[in-house]
């Protein structure tokens, strides 16, 4: 997508958004790729194997225990290496770039501690942290309201650098 993107003459800047899963892939994109000018991390999780056991438990309850084993081998497949591999807190030791974490106080998949774990971990100058109130998963951007959107916004205008003007007059001086 980022190679798509950069084919337009138009594309200034690239920013990365994810949420939950998509926070770590966001998270590998920027780390690994080097495009990217800025990042903004919804609900980053610590390790992902974590977060599957988590997800196991809310979609079978007790039964997690035997349906567990059958995601996680799926979820390895899918990755191509072990799930207790992905662990977003070591990544972001190696995050650089500018980079806005986002948590719900009332996350019941990514608890706020994980967010900011990954956020102390994080080895960029440029980071910031928005705690949502009373916000879940799927929420934050409902919950946040109007704050949520001047957050990013305000964070995007202060992190990428400016685009020269350019004017097609010459400047005479004197």
């Amino acid at each position: 997508m980022i190679d798509s993107l950069l084919k337009f003459k138009e594309t200034q800047h690239i920013v990365v958004m994810g949420l939950g899963i998509g926070a770590a892939i966001a998270l590998q994109v920027a780390v690994y790729d080097g495009r990217c000018d800025a990042i903004i991390l919804q609900s980053p999780f610590d390790k992902y194997e974590t977060f599957l056991d988590r997800y196991a438990y809310k979609k079978w309850g007790p039964a997690k225990y035997f349906w567990s084993t059958i995601l996680r081998k799926k979820e390895e497949k899918l990755l191509q290496y072990p799930v207790n591999e992905l662990n977003l807190t070591e990544i972001a030791r190696y995050l650089n770039l500018p980079t806005l974490f986002i948590a719900g106080a009332d996350d019941e998949w990514v608890f706020t501690s994980e967010t900011l774990e990954v956020f102390q971990a994080s080895a960029t100058e440029k980071k910031e942290l928005l705690l949502v109130k009373d916000a879940g998963h799927l929420t934050i951007a409902a919950d946040g309201g109007e704050d949520y959107y001047n957050r990013i916004s305000n964070f995007l205008l202060a992190a990428l650098p400016r685009k020269q003007k350019t004017t097609r007059y010459k400047s005479f001086s004197e």
